[in-house]
C-alpha cells in the first residue's frame, strides 16, 4: 500500500494537547504525498482481490469490465480500445502481431486457450504495412487457424481443420444459409441471389495463364460418385458460352438425357443408339433413332 513519510513530532494521544508543529506538519506531508503524484505502483497494492490495475504490471483482472468513450454519437466508428506492442520495444518483422486470447477451463480441470484473434503483420516494410486478420479455435484441444483475411495472395482464406463429423450428418467446410426472409419492396429488382461473385479485376504486367470468377482446383475422389460441382436442384442457367475443354458426359437414359430447344436426346443402352423426340419419353425406344454405333 502507498505509505505517507511521518513528520518526527507524532501526532499526540487521545487527551493530550496538540502542538502546532504536528498539525502543520502532518498536513503538509499529506498535500505533499498526493500532489507529489507518489499513488504510483510503487506504493499501492497490485494483488489480491482489492489490488488496483497497475499500468506495467501482468495481472489477471476479475468482474465485468465496460469500455466507452465520452466522444459525442453520431460521428461514425469510435475508437474505444487500442492494443499493440511497445513502438521501443525494438525492430519489428514480418509475422510480428497482437493477439486476443481466450481461454477456459474444461471438464477435466485444465485451463488453456480456446481461441485467438490475431492481427498480424505480413511484412514490415516501413509505411506501407501489409497486415491481416487470423481468426483460431480449439480443434480436439489444440488451437488451429480457421480463417485468415486480408493477406497479399488469398484475401479471404478458409481453412477447413480434421474433424470426426456426426454420423449420417450432411458436412461442409462452408454453409452460406439463407437466414431470415429476404422482403423484396414494391418495384423491380433485378436480381436476388445468395452469392454474388464479381471479375477479379485484374492488372496484369506479368502473364496471366488462366483467369476465372470462379475456379475449382478439383473433385473428391472418396465418394460413391464424385463432382466438382454438384447442383442438387433447379435449373442452371448460362447467359453466355459454355466452353467445355474436355468430354462433355450426360450420364443417365431416357429419364435423364439431354434436352436442346424442344428436342430430347438420351442413349438407348438396350440397343446402343442415340435417340431423339419433341416429347418427353416414356421407355428407353420412346423415339426416332438418330445415330447408331
Amino acid at each position: 500500500m502507498a505509505t505517507i513519510t511521518r513528520p518526527t513530532e507524532t501526532l499526540p494521544n487521545p487527551g493530550d494537547d496538540m502542538l502546532a508543529e504536528q498539525v502543520r506538519d502532518w498536513t503538509n506531508n499529506i498535500i505533499s504525498f498526493i500532489e507529489g503524484g507518489n499513488i504510483d505502483e510503487d506504493n499501492v497494492t497490485l494483488t489480491g482481490d482489492k489490488a488496483l490495475i497497475g499500468r506495467t504490471t501482468a495481472q489477471t483482472i476479475t468482474g465485468l469490465k465496460s469500455l466507452e468513450i465520452t466522444s459525442a454519437a453520431a460521428g461514425g466508428p469510435r475508437t474505444t480500445l487500442r492494443l499493440g506492442i511497445n513502438p521501443s520495444s525494438g525492430t519489428p518483422a514480418a509475422n510480428d502481431g497482437v493477439r486476443l486470447d481466450w481461454y477456459t477451463r474444461d471438464a477435466g480441470g485444465t485451463v488453456a486457450s480456446r481461441a485467438y484473434i490475431d492481427t498480424i503483420m505480413e511484412d514490415a516494410t516501413g509505411g506501407a504495412v501489409n497486415a491481416y486478420v487470423q481468426i483460431s479455435a480449439a480443434v480436439a484441444g489444440t488451437v488451429t487457424e480457421l480463417l485468415s483475411i486480408g493477406q497479399i495472395d488469398t484475401h479471404v482464406d478458409v481453412v477447413g481443420p480434421s474433424r470426426t463429423h456426426t454420423t449420417a450428418t450432411n458436412a461442409y467446410i462452408m454453409y452460406v444459409r439463407a437466414g431470415g426472409a429476404r422482403t423484396v419492396p414494391a418495384g423491380t429488382t433485378a436480381v436476388v441471389a445468395t452469392m454474388r461473385l464479381d471479375e477479379p479485376n485484374i492488372t496484369a504486367t506479368g502473364t496471366v495463364t488462366n483467369a476465372a470468377t470462379l475456379y475449382i482446383s478439383g473433385a473428391p475422389t472418396e465418394g460413391g460418385t464424385n463432382h466438382a460441382l454438384h447442383v442438387a436442384a433447379g435449373s442452371t442457367y448460362f447467359a453466355s458460352t459454355l466452353e467445355v475443354g474436355a468430354r462433355f458426359t450426360v450420364p443417365g437414359t431416357y429419364t435423364t438425357g439431354l434436352l436442346i430447344g424442344g428436342t430430347y436426346l438420351w442413349e438407348d443402352t438396350t440397343n446402343g443408339v442415340l435417340r431423339k423426340n419433341t416429347t418427353a419419353p416414356t421407355s428407353m425406344t420412346d423415339g426416332n433413332i438418330l445415330l447408331q454405333g
